[in-house]
């Protein structure tokens, strides 16, 4: 058991730093604090992904079985983490799956890692609409014009 956990956290690391330098997050500008919040994130998940696997294979009697029981509990994780669909539009019978999501605490601190240090603008409306503004500005100057599918509803 010890190596195989000794394992997924060195492919995390590596998964980790490859994402973190491929979506444009460079460790030197955002604070090394920041780069290692996000590793420590990211080996957190991996691991707890490893425990539940190995759980469900411990539980069910064959490999077969194990994979089909996986995909319901990961969907359940990934669907309630407040990404796919935000607290206020869960069911107040199904709130509990929110509180229990794994994928949600994660996701909050990826959110509050990433974004902690930066600061966010919006349109003003002397601003070309084609300059930072894609979806135009609102005609006040707040900039709170924003495309209503688009807009992302995150739980934090």
């Amino acid at each position: 058991m010890a190596p195989a956990l000794w394992e997924v956290g060195i492919n995390s690391l590596v998964i980790g730093v490859c994402s973190y330098c491929f979506v444009g997050l460079h460790p030197l500008d955002a604070g090394f604090e920041n780069f290692l919040d996000f590793m420590g994130i990211i080996v957190i998940i991996a691991c707890w992904g490893n425990v539940l696997g190995l759980t469900l294979g411990i539980i069910v009697d064959s490999a077969d079985s194990a994979s089909s029981v996986s995909m319901p509990v990961l969907l359940i994780n990934v669907l309630f983490s407040g990404f796919v669909i935000t607290s206020g539009a869960i069911p107040v019978y199904f709130i509990w799956c929110y509180y229990l999501s794994f994928f949600h605490y994660c996701l909050s601190g990826m959110l509050v890692t990433i974004f902690k240090d930066m600061e966010f603008s919006g349109c003003d409306s002397d601003r070309d609409e084609s300059e930072n503004c894609p979806f135009g500005t609102d005609g006040d100057g707040t900039g709170t014009r924003a495309h209503p599918t688009l807009t992302p509803k995150l739980d934090v």
